[in-house]
């Protein structure tokens, strides 16, 4: 919820410590209350969880797929088609992108309060949701396909 009301959530650094430190906590399985830390804190925190995962929330299998979707310039067969991908992730991969893309509308909404609109979050994002196994990949393509998961998200998840 503060991520919505804070200016730069994702741009901004936030605590090193206060990240390494929940970090571990986490990894140890300690039961973490996350309400009382700064939004750009937890920001931090959720982009190293996305960018030290093993495999990308969206598998590197599916990369090329989704960026290909993702340069569809007809909202209706790109819906179609990112339904499509998104039933092939993993059914935990599924549900967190799901509500890490509701977070990113809700910001892209709440742009003037945020300063994260749908372009800036998907240039945050892609990178390590949406990665290529190995070498450069095409970052336009990939911060296009996430930016166009975002805005459509109420017409992929109606």
């Amino acid at each position: 919820k503060k991520a919505i009301d804070t200016k730069g959530v994702f741009e901004k650094e936030g605590d090193a410590k206060l990240v390494a430190r929940l970090k571990h906590e986490i990894n140890y399985g300690i039961d973490v209350e996350l309400a009382p830390y700064d939004a750009e804190s937890l920001g931090q925190l959720l982009l190293t969880f996305f960018k030290e995962m093993s495999e990308p929330l969206i598998p590197y299998d599916l990369y090329t797929k989704y960026q290909v979707v993702g340069g569809i310039n007809d909202e209706v067969r790109r819906t179609v088609e990112s339904k499509k991908l998104i039933k092939k992730l993993p059914t935990t991969n599924r549900l967190i992108l799901k509500l890490l893309l509701n977070l990113c509308l809700r910001m892209h909404k709440a742009g003037a309060a945020t300063s994260m609109d749908a372009p800036k979050l998907a240039g945050r994002l892609a990178p390590v949701i949406l990665r290529p196994k190995s070498g450069p990949g095409d970052a336009n393509k990939a911060v296009q396909a996430v930016m166009n998961l975002i805005l459509d998200y109420d017409r992929i998840y109606p």
